[in-house]
């Protein structure tokens, strides 16, 4: 089912934000993890229908995703693009908060359903801890299509479309006066925003902007005052510059910096503590730190250690496998960790690719050992001290009956 036109003109259709990302179980647990990211209680204000619901009413996510995982995981297929995978999407309205968001997304999933031509089985969540009320939704099919997949079309561009002419339809056509009122929430956010549009396309080759004097309008008027507010709030973030009264130069890559900065106030928020940035060690290089607390990055999906050095707070992304050896090794939050710098050559193209190994120290000897390694003069030095630090926090290996049957077969043959 296509939609139609609607005599309402796509100006002033209501806005909405769809954002759609898939994974397969690279690691044990992880769609569990995503269902208890969702549903707790801090984002979704300790509402049980907002922590969990489906078509049919209230669910547990971690239960459920957690059950899709297992079901992925007893495919056993080899090649690695036909594994099931799981659909997350997020869905934020501009009017999230004059809305039912929990009809709204199923409404959505109805109309997706409706273009793909069978059922899928499907739990969302509702997050009210931002200034944005948003949807979080997970879709899986686990029937024995292995080839199930959303076309690119109703993912990029269908999806958006209907939810903005169900607002619009719901709330009425959206009015100047309203637009207006959006900019202004969205002003001091530190995310890519209306205004932020408005200046990139006034904004030369050179990112340089020079505004025009406003016409006698208040709508002009009120425009006007919202890119000066704007340019203002990053010049202080240092996103742009001032060149005169009415010209401004704005950063290279302007959105991409404004997620960076959106990342880094997220996970502020989560752990509550002043992150400054991402943590960056120079190749071969070994640096001390405390960890202050684990927690989760909706933008890459990926699990983020907060670290503290002499004070200053910093933030480090978890593939799957550190995940699993930070488990391995028992790391837990307050624990002192030494974090050393290396490389590897990429299989596909022979590149380098950066990868920061973490290892714990769990008494005085250990942190002597790191010590040395930081305090290293060249980087022979501080691998060697590196390999002695990370042989001792070896796992001994499980006394078996082949293991004990080998040592005696080797200790006959040495007499």
């Amino acid at each position: 089912m296509q939609l139609r036109s609607s005599r309402v003109p796509r100006a002033t259709l209501r806005q909405s934000v769809i954002i759609a990302k898939y994974g397969r179980p690279t690691s044990a647990g992880l769609w569990a993890a995503h269902g208890r990211y969702a549903e707790r209680e801090a984002a979704t204000g300790g509402n049980p229908l907002y922590a969990g619901f489906n078509a049919e009413g209230e669910i547990s996510l971690p239960q459920t995703l957690g059950a899709w995982q297992k079901h992925a995981e007893q495919k056993h297929i080899k090649r690695r693009k036909h594994q099931p995978v799981m659909f997350r999407f997020i869905i934020s309205p501009a009017d999230g908060d004059q809305i039912d968001l929990v009809e709204h997304t199923r409404a959505i999933v109805a109309y997706l359903e409706t273009r793909l031509g069978h059922k899928v089985e499907w739990g969302a969540a509702i997050h009210t801890n931002t200034g944005q009320p948003h949807a979080h939704l997970y879709i899986y099919n686990q029937t024995d299509r292995q080839s199930f997949r959303i076309p690119k079309e109703i993912i990029s561009n269908d999806l958006r479309q209907y939810s903005r002419h169900l607002i619009t339809k719901q709330l009425g056509p959206e009015r100047p006066y309203q637009r207006l009122r959006r900019e202004a929430r969205n002003l001091h956010q530190p995310r890519p925003t209306l205004t932020d549009r408005s200046l990139l396309n006034a904004a030369d080759d050179n990112n340089v902007v020079k505004l025009k004097p406003p016409q006698s309008n208040p709508t002009s008027v009120t425009r006007h005052a919202h890119r000066i507010s704007r340019l203002r709030w990053l010049q202080q973030h240092g996103l742009a510059e001032r060149l005169t009264s009415d010209t401004w130069k704005l950063v290279d890559d302007l959105p991409a910096q404004l997620r960076k900065l959106h990342q880094l106030h997220a996970m502020s928020e989560r752990s509550r503590l002043p992150v400054s940035g991402q943590v960056r060690i120079p190749r071969g290089k070994t640096q001390l730190y405390r960890l202050a607390d684990i927690t989760y990055d909706e933008t890459t999906s990926r699990t983020a250690l907060i670290l503290e050095r002499d004070g200053n707070y910093y933030f480090h992304l978890e593939s799957d496998r550190q995940r699993e050896r930070r488990r391995e090794l028992g790391i837990l939050p307050g624990m002192d960790l030494a974090l050393r710098a290396t490389a590897f050559h990429n299989r596909r193209d022979g590149s380098l690719v950066d990868y920061i190994d973490v290892l714990p120290l769990h008494n005085d000897h250990h942190c002597a050992i790191a010590d040395r390694a930081a305090n290293a003069n060249t980087e022979r030095e501080c691998r060697k001290w590196w390999k002695r630090l990370r042989d001792e926090l070896q796992p001994p290996i499980p006394e078996t009956v082949l293991n004990v049957a080998y040592r005696t077969k080797v200790q006959e043959r040495s007499r």
